[in-house]
């Protein structure tokens, strides 16, 4: 079974009772194919451009366990939706830890000649002087 996040955008008429009924058909269908519905958070959603002749929706964001084989037959339910403007069923990447270096010391990082670009300014700063009291 792998984790997915299910991410659609409801029709902005339907309301919370009618993305609450949505959602429970979904779970259904979850639950029927062996997985896990996990949580689902929606809110309202001004878009940036229109979708379906929409300039609002609700946006529903659903995390879910589902079998690979049954995720196809989710999104064939989710575009027979009327009330679904858009979908997409992602898969979650496991987030692995960072890795450890070890042994030796820290590699030395190249010198950028910085040291040797303050040597010259130096030098530029005293001939400035000695031309500027020169001058005078």
């Amino acid at each position: 079974m792998k984790q997915y996040e299910l991410i659609y955008l409801a029709n902005p008429g339907i309301g919370e009772e009618g993305v609450e009924e949505l959602n429970s058909q979904i779970s259904d269908f979850v639950r029927q194919n062996q997985g896990l519905f996990e949580g689902a958070k929606s809110e309202k959603r001004r878009l940036g451009y229109l979708v379906k002749g929409f300039s609002e929706a609700i946006l529903v964001v659903i995390s879910l366990s589902l079998k690979p084989e049954s995720a196809a037959e989710l999104q064939k339910l989710l575009k027979s939706k009327e009330d679904i403007l858009r979908s997409m069923l992602a898969l979650k990447l496991k987030e692995s830890a960072p890795e450890k270096i070890s042994g030796g010391e820290p590699e030395k990082q190249p010198s950028s000649g910085s040291e040797s670009k303050k040597v010259a300014i130096e030098k530029i700063d005293e001939k400035i002087d000695e031309i500027l009291h020169e001058s005078q």
